[in-house]
């Protein structure tokens, strides 16, 4: 369970499927899956619509909401890895910054202070490359918490 190092840090992706980013002198670098098939999720939980709009447009209307944080590493694994960095998708980035880490790992310190979150900036105006297919081949930008 090695991180990836990259220029003094240590990536660890928590995505399903590999990550890679583009320096700005051209340096390519892609980091794998930590665990082939396992990734990091925000739990979801859909509830029928509670407002007498309960159907638009002929099809059922819901409600979303998003829990706990699924799939993370034991702190344990990482306490003592200095500058390692976590890559995980768009969606647990926002729900780290929420606040929901600390209900998803039981750590008895606070870990916000030694661990990393990035997840690939991927917006139209981030610069990441797609390819014809539309999907991202690499980023050049870490949306970080």
């Amino acid at each position: 369970m090695n991180p990836t190092l990259v220029h003094g840090h240590g990536f660890v992706n928590l995505t399903p499927h590999p990550v890679s980013w583009k320096t700005p002198d051209g340096e390519l670098h892609t980091v794998p899956p930590l665990k082939p098939g396992e990734h990091t999720v925000v739990v979801e939980t859909w509830t029928a619509h509670s407002s007498d709009l309960t159907h638009l447009g002929g099809i059922i209307c819901q409600e979303k909401t998003f829990g706990d944080i699924r799939g993370l590493p034991s702190w344990l694994e990482w306490e003592c890895r200095p500058n390692v960095v976590f890559i995980v998708g768009g969606m647990v980035l926002s729900a780290i910054r929420e606040g929901r880490l600390k209900d998803s790992v039981q750590s008895p310190q606070p870990i916000e202070i030694w661990l990393t979150y990035v997840a690939p900036a991927t917006g139209p105006t981030d610069g990441a490359e797609r390819n014809s297919a539309g999907q991202v081949e690499w980023v050049t930008r870490w949306d970080v918490v």
